[in-house]
C-alpha cells in the first residue's frame, strides 16, 4: 500500500508506458506480456530470473511477496521433517504457480495513479 501511494512505484506507470508502443490488439497483448516478463521472468522459462525486478507495488504484492512466502513455508516444512529443502522441486513449484502467471497475467489491473497519501520524513 505505501508503495502504491508513490507515483515512482507504480506497475501499471511501467505497462502502461509499454502499452503506449503498440498499435494493434495483438501487439498489445505482447507488449503487456513483455512488459512483465521484463521485470520478472525474463523470458517464457525464467532465463534471466529477477534480472531487472523492481520494487513496484504490483510486483511486490503479485510476485516477490509469494516467492518468499512459499520459500517460508517450505523452508518451515523442511525443518519441521528436519529434511533439506528440494530447491530444484521447490523452483519447479514456484515457477508454475507464481512467477509465469505474474508474467502471463493479461487481466490484472494496476494502477498507474497513486492511490492514498504517503508522508515524506526530512
Amino acid at each position: 500500500m505505501i508503495l502504491g501511494s508513490n507515483s515512482n512505484y507504480l506497475l501499471g506507470s511501467w505497462v502502461q508506458s509499454a502499452l503506449n508502443w503498440s498499435n494493434d490488439t495483438q501487439e498489445h497483448t505482447l507488449v503487456r506480456r513483455n512488459s512483465l516478463y521484463q521485470i520478472s521472468l525474463w523470458g517464457p522459462n525464467g532465463e534471466i530470473l529477477d534480472y531487472a525486478v523492481k520494487q513496484w507495488n504490483g510486483v511486490m504484492e503479485r510476485y516477490v511477496a509469494p516467492r518468499w512466502s512459499a520459500f517460508s513455508e517450505a523452508l518451515l516444512k523442511a525443518a519441521k521433517s528436519d529434511v533439506a529443502v528440494d530447491m530444484a522441486k521447490f523452483k519447479a513449484t514456484v515457477f508454475e504457480a507464481v512467477e509465469k502467471p505474474f508474467a502471463e497475467d493479461l487481466d490484472t489491473f494496476y494502477p498507474s495513479s497513486p492511490i492514498g497519501e504517503y508522508i515524506v520524513c526530512s
